[in-house]
């Protein structure tokens, strides 16, 4: 209740706050009611309480709720674990994030990817050199016919 009223005090000063440490649906009504900028879901916390799937649950519930009634708050969702978590949260409306550099790190980390653009940089070395061979011809061409 205290951090409730102190964000009511400070959004009257024009002081942008996020109400953090949030579990319940219901506290994203509370944030909006004071005019709180953000609300802070703590999804792995949430998972290690109610279940991974009833964690995601309820954060997607307060992203509808936020989304719903328009209010200009955002989600900041916390404590994203993994790149599968944050992409599951993102299919489903939330944009914005707090996450380890481990999590930022999986965000780059696609073999396939790195297998391709490997074989692209192949590619390209290989039309280079082929390239700079035709050029070599085409050069010694001219020579010879500017010379004949």
């Amino acid at each position: 209740m205290n951090g409730i009223q102190t964000a009511a005090l400070l959004r009257e000063k024009g002081v942008r706050t996020t109400i953090t440490g949030v579990y319940y649906p219901h506290q994203v009504l509370v944030a909006q009611s004071v005019g709180a900028s953000y609300v802070a879901p703590y999804l792995g916390r949430m998972g290690d309480v109610f279940g991974r799937e009833e964690g995601f649950n309820k954060v997607i519930e307060m992203q509808r709720m936020i989304d719903g009634c328009d209010s200009g708050m955002r989600s900041l969702v916390a404590s994203i674990r993994s790149t599968e978590d944050l992409v599951k949260m993102t299919a489903k409306g939330c944009n914005t994030y707090t996450f380890s550099p481990d999590v930022a790190a999986g965000l780059f980390d696609s073999p396939l990817t790195l297998r391709a653009t490997g074989q692209f940089e192949a590619d390209a070395q290989e039309n280079k050199d082929q390239f700079e061979d035709d050029v070599d011809e085409v050069e010694e061409e001219l020579r010879l016919t500017r010379s004949s």
